[in-house]
């Protein structure tokens, strides 16, 4: 968990800092990864509840990867235009 967690942080300094080369804000670089970031928790072979829903079912990681990305893309993409669209990242 805690390996998990430094790794979040390592890559939001990352994206802070590619933003802040664009001249993007830190804060809306944030907002978008943290929108954008709990969708992609579906797919995450790491998760418990991954591994619990996919025992269930009789399912492999890769194979609901493989199913799942695409849609979980979508997903996410429609999460930061909507996002765009209400102001929580301005423009």
């Amino acid at each position: 968990m805690v390996r998990q967690k430094c790794s979040g942080i390592r890559r939001s300094y990352l994206a802070v800092g590619l933003g802040q080369s664009f001249g993007v804000s830190p804060l809306h670089v944030t907002i978008a990864m943290l929108i954008t970031e709990q969708i992609g928790l579906l797919l995450s072979p790491v998760i418990p509840a991954t591994h619990l829903g996919l025992s269930l079912l009789n399912l492999r990681v890769d194979e609901h990867i493989r199913h799942s990305m695409t849609k979980i893309w979508i997903m996410s993409v429609c999460a930061l235009v909507a996002a765009l669209v209400i102001g929580t990242i301005p423009v």
